[in-house]
């Protein structure tokens, strides 16, 4: 059967919804087969086609009253997206800098021995890293389940996820080049250029979903 006015009606609402793509195409996917199956009854009644699309459409809602219900739940998405981006990437980040430290810190350091100061100053910086991706799982896990009984409002979490987000974003940055710059063989000016470069990938991967978050919270 042709869709024509369904499918324009699911086009107008499309282009006022952010969020995951996967997950927005899943809401019109269900949005278009009850569309569908609304508009085969009306047919089936003696209705005609056209007539029968407009009063299924006119059932479902206007764009605007859709929006206002399907933003929340993409919002939703986009802020436990940010959070697993954030999670998988200061992970990454730690572990690279692991690595990195166990198999050129003899190199880096030239035979002397790091400093207390300095080895504080690292413990700090592992904390910077492993806190938020600690903090991000509890989130996910606590939050973005029955904690959503406590936080009515959809837009806030994923308003909160992205503040988060952009946060963990600037501390990687602010962190590595912090340990460029304390690590005597890191000490020059292309080393902690190249070590910001490298971290604004996973730094720019997290503030990009963040900035999806902020936009998912945005009222209609």
């Amino acid at each position: 059967m042709r869709t024509d006015t369904i499918d324009a009606h699911l086009r107008a609402l499309a282009a006022v919804l952010p969020g995951p793509a996967r997950a927005r195409a899943s809401l019109l996917g269900e949005a278009r087969d009850g569309l569908v199956d609304a508009a085969t009854a009306y047919r089936a009644a003696g209705m005609p086609a056209d007539e029968a699309e407009a009063r299924a459409v006119a059932d479902f809602g206007t764009v605007r009253e859709l929006a206002a219900e399907y933003r929340g739940e993409l919002a939703l998405s986009q802020g436990r997206r940010t959070l697993l981006v954030t999670l998988g990437a200061q992970l990454g980040v730690w572990l690279c800098s692991e690595v990195s430290w166990r198999l050129g810190r003899d190199e880096l350091w030239a035979g002397t021995t790091p400093s207390e100061s300095y080895r504080m100053l690292a413990r700090v910086v592992d904390a910077a890293q492993l806190v938020p991706a600690c903090a991000a799982v509890l989130a996910v896990a606590l939050a973005f389940t029955w904690g959503q009984r406590f936080f009515a409002r959809a837009d806030l979490l994923a308003r909160m996820s992205g503040m988060f987000g952009l946060g963990v974003a600037a501390l990687m940055l602010a962190s590595c080049a912090v340990m460029s710059v304390a690590t005597p063989g890191l000490a020059t000016v292309g080393s902690v250029a190249g070590s910001l470069l490298l971290s604004a990938v996973p730094a720019g991967l997290i503030a990009m979903s963040a900035r999806r978050c902020l936009v998912a919270a945005r009222p209609c």
